[in-house]
């Protein structure tokens, strides 16, 4: 379950108000929420099956237990957090230095940052402003793109960073290669692929071992996507987590 606003794609969606409204009223007792939402003019312009839906979604978190609930709210605290930091950078990025200080200081929601965070953004708006003019122009241009991906696909990125984090030069330098060559294939035939894993991921030890080179096995895929799937399956082996995202 995901507070409305945790949804949409990108941290500046139409959403975000609902999420902010959501997170500010479920820490209050149902009584109290009833009587917030009854006096929020943003819930009162919401078309009545919004206003249903907003509820609905309220009432599945009070049936939540007490320490769930705070587990959830502080994940979804710290969601919005993360993806209001990333409108106040792309916001502030482009601008010099000292207006971006200028700005940072009279933003109030970077003033609401965990001071650990708010260190963290000036490191990162520095070590940006210390790039060549060109190189920051192709930062920027990725970050936009980061920022319109859902919660969902951030995580992923974020999931392979990691990964990437954790391997030798030689599995990053492996892993590059697999990812561009799978990223090429049209949506149909890594659906194609994902079964195959899913296969050689069912299989007992004993079957796992003979399907990577069976011919009916393979009979669906060219060369060079047998050549993915082992270089998948390889990679897979050597690191539990690693996986290509679902086809979409």
């Amino acid at each position: 379950m995901r507070p409305p606003g945790l949804r949409g794609r990108g941290p500046g969606g139409p959403d975000r108000p609902l999420r902010a409204l959501f997170l500010r009223v479920a820490p209050l007792s149902p009584e109290e929420q009833q009587r917030a939402l009854e006096t929020d003019e943003l819930f009162q312009q919401l078309p009545p099956m919004a206003r249903e839906r907003f509820r609905r979604r309220l009432e599945e978190f009070n049936s939540r237990p007490p320490e769930r609930r705070q587990q959830m709210l502080e994940r979804w605290g710290s969601a919005a957090q993360r993806q209001d930091a990333q409108v106040l950078f792309l916001r502030l990025a482009p601008l010099p230095p000292e207006e971006q200080g200028t700005a940072l200081d009279a933003d109030a929601a970077f003033q609401k940052m965990p001071p650990q965070m708010q260190e963290r953004f000036r490191f990162h708006l520095e070590e940006f402003n210390s790039r060549p003019p060109e190189e920051r122009e192709r930062m920027l241009e990725r970050f936009r793109r980061f920022a319109e991906l859902s919660p969902e696909e951030q995580r992923e990125v974020r999931r392979r960073a990691r990964l990437f984090a954790q391997m030798s030069p030689q599995q990053r330098d492996q892993a590059h290669r697999i990812f561009q060559a799978w990223q090429q294939l049209p949506a149909d035939r890594r659906q194609v692929l994902m079964e195959r894993l899913r296969q050689l991921q069912a299989a007992t030890p004993e079957e796992r071992r003979g399907l990577p080179e069976n011919p009916s096995f393979l009979a669906p895929l060219a060369e060079n996507e047998r050549q993915v799937l082992r270089g998948l399956w390889e990679l897979r082996q050597q690191l539990p987590e690693a996986r290509p995202s679902r086809p979409r």
